[in-house]
């Protein structure tokens, strides 16, 4: 398996063991860039972590599922569909239903935009899935 499959299925490995966490901590460059629905969510590594660590640690546990995993070896870039469920304290189970699209470079993400609802919808119809590349032309 070429190394940048191989860095890419362990940040799989620990979405799917329930450590969105861990996985940014990881593979996020210092100065990714993320977005949400191609809005701007985080600005960098600590911009994300500050943002996404109280939402993470609520959570009283996660069950990661992640599914249709494309990998471009050339263009350093994946796209998979998270369908990640999480329960709260009091029982309440909320189901993630987004697709994730990265950048990397040297091994660490530096860009990533997470769609869902219509903008999911759209990107599926357009192809993201099997050629996650083309969306290089749109950002």
């Amino acid at each position: 398996m070429p190394e940048f499959s191989k860095v890419v299925q362990a940040q799989i490995e620990l979405l799917q063991g329930g450590d969105p966490l861990g996985a940014i901590d990881i593979y996020y460059a210092d100065n990714v860039q993320i977005f949400a629905n191609s809005a701007l969510f985080a600005e960098n590594l600590n911009d994300c972590r500050e943002k996404q660590a109280p939402f993470i640690d609520s959570a009283a546990s996660i069950e990661g599922k992640i599914e249709d995993l494309y990998i471009d070896e050339n263009a350093q870039i994946c796209v998979f569909r998270n369908l990640t469920t999480f329960s709260t304290s009091d029982g309440q189970r909320h189901q993630i239903d987004g697709i994730c699209w990265q950048r990397w470079k040297d091994g660490k993400i530096i860009v990533e935009n997470y769609f869902d609802g219509e903008q999911m919808k759209i990107h599926i119809d357009n192809g993201i899935m099997n050629n996650p590349a083309s969306l290089i032309k749109q950002i």
